[in-house]
């Protein structure tokens, strides 16, 4: 109950705090996740340190991983903090507010040749970036981002810097001094500032008795750590402060973390996704008006017997809402969907009103666990009316496995997942208690809103279907050209959805893995929008082909197109590992594939429910528009 507690708590004050600061970034608005701190000459500014994480990994690790000083224990974090790595612990490194302090001394470490140096030595060659933060603001290396010509030129922030580096001739050379540079902004009609900006300029340097105290290194010589003639080294860990003045205001100091430098690409994506919503929706105009009108109208005149000689869809009137096979199944199914549409939405209204700020550290995380726990009652309420129209009564047993279906899935790839954590010590690895804290808050509050869902679904009667069924059966002809079955018709059709999200799949994917701050909310909402009316297009499409091949059997087909571009989604993923990732370790692959496969799933589930409602809705319509007696 104490993690659910503070679950609620994180995401009450997720909320919160964003509404303290909404202001106007590059066309749109944005709400900060926390509010300005002023902060008097003089005063002390302490660095923060979060995590160490590397893109040839994916496995962060605490900064006491890493023989590095500290100044106190680890500070309490969120559950979301904690399930992405997060372990914030106060450092040595200690700022005075406007003072330049060209060098400090943070202390000094003894480290052993088969302990801590080679420890380091490791981490500087999968290049791990040390990650601080100051006023809530993350440490970041600055970069210049060059466009097509040179008045497009960006300055844009790395996260973190580097613990090391290995120079061209191969040495491995630990960083062990770092300037910091902080930007302020004066506070109109007040002597106090606020901080804007917080860089870092890392290097590695010796230092003898009398250089030392001014952090000047012997003659530029870094700090080896392949040294082969000593057992142990002496680490002296030095800094300099500086600050800076700085146009930048405090509501637009995070701009620089999240630049749109591929904005056109965003753009161009999404003007093809609505020529291709536009194009599919004629052909669904198509059938609608002029083929099913005339066919439909045709129809009602006809008599009996030359109903009889009929072919079509027309003459499957008394067999399409034949319940399918394993309804319990596909209702489940629909309503899982449902649910993960459910949270989608609201994460998207969420990001869109930007009360997902990266500000609020383990937010989206935070949120995502919680709205999906609360949207239960939709994912309840749909799997049963689902059930309900295939003509089911086993109620209870749906509203079980409802439950039980998806976070079952998922727990168990997370689980699996968190083993490959727990053996590397990743940081990520969420503690046993956490572990079963968030299990038992699913089972706590999800279980009861599905089961609520399911009570509400009950209490509201269930729709007649348009046309009654047929006691026997009808034969479904067999389809004799291969081009036209519907599961070659699936894979074209799937690879069109697909190509809806494929650009943005790559810049989610980059941002995951990358570790870029992601924070392009508009675009997202906008792809999925599409996403969700091409996929009902696209069903209709399919829905319409299969019937006029005498084919009644659509309640599982509407979800073929959802398998195939879940499939292409997860071999997309493949290639992205492939090509665009240079992991280092078995682990971080294994782990690679565990998010990827929880991906395909989840998209697999909300396209299905889109594309089974667009089919339903599509065969109540024109079975509604053929009167028999």
């Amino acid at each position: 109950m104490a993690l659910v507690g503070a679950a609620w708590r994180s995401l009450y004050l997720n909320l919160m705090t964003g509404i303290h600061i909404v202001h106007h970034v590059d066309g749109k608005w944005y709400v900060s996740g926390d509010v300005p701190v002023e902060y008097k000459p003089g005063s002390n500014l302490d660095f923060t340190a979060i995590k160490l994480t590397s893109v040839h990994t994916a496995l962060p690790f605490s900064y006491t991983t890493l023989p590095y000083l500290v100044e106190s224990e680890y500070q309490s974090t969120n559950m979301g903090e904690q399930l992405t790595g997060d372990r914030p612990i106060k450092t040595k490194y200690v700022a005075v507010v406007l003072e330049d302090r060209p060098c400090a001394f943070a202390g000094q470490s003894t480290l052993k040749r088969d302990s801590g140096l080679s420890k380091f030595e490791s981490f500087i060659r999968d290049e791990y970036r040390v990650h601080l933060e100051t006023d809530n603001l993350p440490v970041a290396e600055l970069f210049t981002y060059m466009g097509n010509v040179e008045s497009d030129s960006e300055q844009v922030y790395e996260l973190g810097y580097p613990v090391g580096n290995i120079t061209a001739g191969g040495q491995v050379v630990l960083n062990n001094h770092v300037d910091f540079v902080l930007l302020y902004n004066n506070i109109p009609d007040s002597d106090s500032v606020h901080v804007v900006g917080f860089l870092a300029y890392p290097s590695s340097r010796q230092f003898n008795a009398t250089q030392g105290a001014e952090c000047k290194s012997i003659e530029g010589q870094p700090i080896n750590m392949a040294v082969d003639d000593k057992d142990e080294v002496i680490i002296p860990w030095t800094y300099s402060i500086y600050w800076s003045n700085s146009t930048t205001l405090w509501e637009d100091r995070w701009d620089p973390y999240f630049p749109i430098t591929d904005e056109p690409l965003h753009w161009i994506s999404i003007s093809y996704s609505i020529a291709l919503c536009l194009f599919l929706a004629g052909l669904v105009a198509l059938i609608l008006i002029r083929v099913l009108r005339a066919h439909a109208g045709r129809y009602s005149q006809l008599d009996p017997h030359d109903q009889a000689e009929d072919s079509g869809w027309k003459v499957l009137h008394g067999d399409v809402f034949r319940p399918p096979h394993l309804p319990m199944m596909l209702a489940v199914i629909v309503g899982a969907g449902t649910q993960v549409l459910a949270t989608v939405v609201l994460l998207l209204v969420l990001g869109t009103s930007g009360f997902l700020s990266p500000a609020n550290g383990g937010g989206l995380v935070t949120a995502i666990v919680v709205t999906y726990v609360l949207t239960g009652v939709f994912g309840g309420y749909a799997s049963a009316k689902t059930y309900m129209t295939m003509r089911g009564t086993r109620r209870r047993r749906n509203a079980a496995l409802s439950a039980l279906f998806f976070p079952g899935t998922a727990f168990t790839i997370f689980f699996i997942m968190n083993i490959v954590l727990w053996s590397t010590k990743s940081s990520a690895g969420p503690s046993a208690g956490l572990f079963i804290g968030i299990l038992a808050m699913y089972i706590g509050l999800n279980t009861p809103m599905i089961f609520l869902g399911n009570y509400l679904a009950y209490k509201r009667p269930v729709a007649d279907f348009p046309s009654m069924t047929n006691p026997i059966p009808r034969y479904v002809p067999r389809v004799n050209m291969w081009f036209l079955s519907p599961t070659f018709i699936a894979v074209g059709l799937g690879l069109a959805t697909f190509s809806v999200i494929f650009n943005e799949a790559f810049f989610v994917l980059s941002a995951i893995w990358y570790g870029h701050v992601y924070y392009v909310y508009g675009f997202v909402a906008t792809v999925f929008s599409l996403l969700v009316l091409v996929t009902v297009e696209i069903s209709i499409i399919l829905c319409y082909f299969q019937l006029s091949n005498e084919d009644y059997h659509w309640w599982w087909q509407a979800l073929l197109v959802p398998a195939v571009t879940s499939l292409y989604f997860f071999v997309y993923t493949i290639y992205f590992l492939a090509f665009r990732l240079s992991f280092t370790r078995a682990a971080s692959v294994l782990l690679y594939f565990g998010y990827s496969l929880f991906m395909a799933w989840a998209l697999f589930l909300l396209t299905a429910a889109v594309s089974f409602y667009g089919c339903l809705s599509f065969v109540r319509k024109i079975y509604s528009t053929v009167h028999i007696d």
